[in-house]
This record gives structure tokens, sequence and C-alpha cells, in this order.
């Protein structure tokens, strides 16, 4: 017996509960539901592109406000995944070659 076996299933009341909390939701997961796909999964699916929606629901009111207020964009690209320093690549490689030449100096002057 396995834990959607026991007691009608998990899946089963998770189904349950979204339909009795939100009817169009349910029938969006259902019809998104891949055949052979868990009903949990396509929640999971459809749970991550409301998400996305949203994100990018605000982000484009943000850029709405900002043009009305005659600011510049916002960098998108700053608020997507993984670390952004907010430099171009090209000012990067300027601040390394400023650091190496700046370890050069300080070895250069305790030599003598």
């Amino acid at each position: 017996m396995n834990m959607g076996e026991y007691a009608g299933g998990y899946q089963l009341a998770y189904e349950n509960a979204i339909a009795a909390g939100d009817p169009a939701l349910a029938q969006t997961i259902s019809q998104t539901q891949i055949p052979g796909e868990s009903y949990i999964n396509a929640a999971l699916r459809v749970a991550q592109s409301v998400v996305l929606a949203d994100s990018q629901r605000r982000l484009l009111n943000a850029q709405l406000s900002r043009a009305q207020q005659g600011l510049p964009p916002l960098d998108a690209s700053q608020y997507g995944l993984g670390v952004n320093l907010g430099l171009s690549p090209d000012t990067l490689k300027l601040v390394g070659f400023g650091l190496l030449g700046l370890a050069a100096v300080f070895y250069l002057s305790r030599g003598r």
C-alpha cells in the first residue's frame, strides 16, 4: 500500500480541497494535466505559470509607473535568477585589471 492508496489518496484530498476552494482553478489544472501526470504535478505547473505571470505583471506595472514619472526603465535582467552585480562584462574586466595592477604595485613595493 502506498501513500496514494491510503484513505482515498492524498491526491484526491488535494483535488477535493482545490475544487471546493476555487472551482475555476481546479478546472484549469484538470485541463492542463498531461495524460499519466499526477494531479499534484499538474497543479505545480499551473502554480509556476501563475507566479511567473504575476511577477511579469508587477514588473510591467513598475515600468509603466516609472515611465509616467519620467524615470528610465528598470533593468529587468537584474531581477532574474542567479547573481548579477549590475556591472557590464567590460566593467568587470576593468575592475579585474585594476585589482591585478594594485596587487602588482603592492607586491613590488614590499620587495624593496
